[in-house]
């Protein structure tokens, strides 16, 4: 058993085998180790990190509103494809 694998890996593993194998990824492990290479890299890049703060804080505060009552979502073509085979 690896306890390297990532959960989506584990999950892959797991529909694969039909249920019949379980792993228990370690979580835990690749958050810290995420979290490691994140705060090496604002170290050793800060102006980077200043140009990925501007652009979040212009994305959090930016006025303008996306209309998005006129788009057609997947279910809704979904449906409609139903539909027409039914019928």
């Amino acid at each position: 058993m690896d306890f390297n694998d990532t959960p989506e890996e584990a999950a892959f593993i797991y529909q694969q085998s039909h249920g019949k194998t379980k792993l228990h990824p370690d979580e835990c492990l690749e958050m810290r180790f995420f979290e490691h290479r994140t705060t090496r890299y604002w170290k050793q890049h800060p102006g980077e990190k200043l140009k990925l703060m501007r652009l979040s804080a212009q994305l959090l505060w930016q006025p303008s509103v996306f209309e998005t009552s006129g788009l057609t979502t997947r279910l809704e073509v979904h449906t409609s494809r139903e539909e027409a085979i039914s019928a």
